[in-house]
């Protein structure tokens, strides 16, 4: 059903006579997705929202992330790339900026955080699924 939606928005800019907005192979990916997976530990309760913002994305985590990615042509994947800052009171991350990048596999979305503390570069590698597919 969201292709289907992706699928149509596309075909209604172009029969306006319009190109597609830079998002449009990643409309598909809005909405929830929760982790399965995640070198930092399990998180069951972890989510992302993936919302359009003009040409770029809106990723805003339930833990206190959220970051600004905009899709990078590609052919034959979906890749968002771009950056964000934790905001967690209380927390060592809290402020700490980090890079983002999401690409789609199938039906997961596959995200690698890097943040840079104290000279040193910690990445976060995690796996989401549709809530709606059951994860």
């Amino acid at each position: 059903m969201v292709r289907l939606a992706a699928l149509l928005l596309v075909f209604n800019v172009i029969a306006a006579g319009g190109t597609p907005p830079a998002h449009a192979q990643a409309a598909f990916l809005l909405g929830d997705w929760q982790q399965i997976a995640s070198n930092a530990g399990k998180c069951p309760t972890c989510r992302i929202n993936l919302s359009s913002r003009g040409d770029d994305v809106m990723v805003a985590a339930n833990n206190g992330w959220s970051a600004v990615v905009a899709e990078q042509p590609r052919p034959d994947r979906v890749i968002l790339t771009g950056s964000g800052r934790w905001q967690v009171r209380s927390s060592r991350l809290d402020g700490k900026q980090f890079t983002a990048d999401f690409e789609q596999r199938g039906d997961r979305l596959y995200m690698t955080m890097r943040i840079v503390t104290g000279g040193r570069e910690w990445t976060v590698n995690a796996v989401y699924g549709r809530l709606w597919l059951g994860s």
